[in-house]
């Protein structure tokens, strides 16, 4: 009867354990972000620029930006930390993406800084 017990409890013990770590594979796993895309003046190339807000595994919070130009075949993609505190995205008036009428390079403005991306090698 002990050794029954005692199994029971550990299968209790291992179903509970495999599901925290399930929970926190998914969670640190589906990051929530915001951002904008703006299409290039000619309509070859979009930008967008995304700011994305997880978890890690051990629930510490992480903040990132993600840059995106995409030509018809080919994406150029970089992570950095974050930038700056202005809030833009889907629900924001902040723009922070602009082209060059020509389309030949992209910016991305913040008021700390600017990121600018030349087109001509995608």
């Amino acid at each position: 009867m002990r050794k029954q017990t005692f199994k029971l409890i550990l299968i209790i013990f291992s179903v509970i354990l495999v599901l925290i770590v399930s929970y926190r594979i998914i969670i640190s796993s589906n990051p929530i972000g915001t951002g904008e895309t703006r299409t290039s003046p000619n309509g070859q190339y979009e930008a967008s620029v995304l700011d994305f807000t997880g978890e890690d595994f051990l629930g510490k919070t992480q903040q990132w930006y993600e840059f995106k130009i995409k030509s018809k075949s080919t994406t150029k993609k970089f992570t950095t930390s974050p930038i700056s505190e202005i809030y833009f995205g889907s629900r924001s008036n902040n723009q922070v993406i602009f082209w060059e009428s020509d389309s030949s390079v992209v910016k991305f403005i913040f008021p700390e800084a600017e990121v600018r991306v030349k087109t001509a090698n995608l």
